[in-house]
């Protein structure tokens, strides 16, 4: 059995208006229910992930959008109407996109949360850095310079410990599995070269993201044929928590009823 992407509801949404999205580097969807179940009444969003064996070494951003775009197709007979990025998946939903035009569907409309794209080679963050940002999440305290001196498996049960406190279940080999998947699509984005997309893109800016501050809240080469922005409250880690979840819903449903 090879890779395969699988699609699957994060809400009980019976909205014919959809939206795909394409998670982070960790691949994990549970961080995006909150935010789709909040849009339910106008979106029916559904979560896209890589599986199988070929998880995650197996892949690069061009294979992960072709995965998830055939598997899209197979399930609804047609192209996406929207996707959604976040960090890693931003990429991905670029590229989807792109494959999506270069088969004749129509253009997807794109919206990317918090992640700076420029055309070109792409510049990736580190894979320790990131899997601090998971343990973070789950209120992990120590710095990122403590935690980048431990040993690995010392990282891994620092974020297992952690983590298992907002997931009962998620032990040492859930935390290891998830810094292979981190650690594969960092070296996926760091070989990518991003294209620009001419069809409809919107972009939602957290105030206070370091990952979108200054001349890296500028998606104008990305997106040459224009793109809205709405801006939430918080951080990059607060874009799809539940505290941040209504905010990004209030944002999304704003753009929605534009179109």
């Amino acid at each position: 059995m090879t890779a395969r992407a699988v699609v699957v509801p994060l809400s009980d949404s019976q909205s014919a208006d959809t939206a795909h999205f394409l998670p982070g580097v960790d691949g994990g969807l549970r961080p995006a229910c909150t935010f789709a179940d909040l849009v339910r009444g106008r979106l029916a969003v559904h979560g896209v992930m890589l599986t199988g064996p070929g998880r995650p070494a197996d892949h690069g951003v061009e294979r992960h959008a072709r995965l998830a775009l055939d598997e899209v197709v197979r399930k609804t007979g047609r192209g996406p109407d929207r996707l959604i990025g976040y960090s890693y998946g931003a990429l991905v939903a670029v590229e989807m996109a792109h494959q999506a035009k270069a088969r004749g569907l129509p253009a997807p409309r794109l919206l990317v949360l918090d992640t700076p794209i420029a055309p070109g080679p792409q510049s990736a963050p580190s894979p320790v850095t990131m899997f601090w940002y998971i343990g973070r999440g789950a209120g992990l305290d120590l710095t990122l310079a403590q935690f980048a001196a431990l040993d690995p498996e010392r990282r891994a049960a620092e974020v297992a410990r952690w983590c298992a406190t907002r997931s009962p279940g998620f032990d040492l080999n859930a935390a290891r599995t998830v810094y292979a998947t981190v650690e594969a699509n960092c070296a996926a984005w760091a070989g990518h070269e991003a294209r620009p997309y001419l069809g409809p893109a919107d972009v939602v800016v957290a105030e206070e993201s370091a990952e979108t501050s200054g001349d890296r809240a500028d998606w104008t080469a990305m997106f040459p044929g224009g793109y809205r922005v709405r801006t939430v409250p918080g951080g990059h880690l607060d874009v799809l928590s539940e505290a941040g979840a209504p905010a990004l819903a209030r944002a999304v449903s704003d753009l929605a009823a534009l179109d």
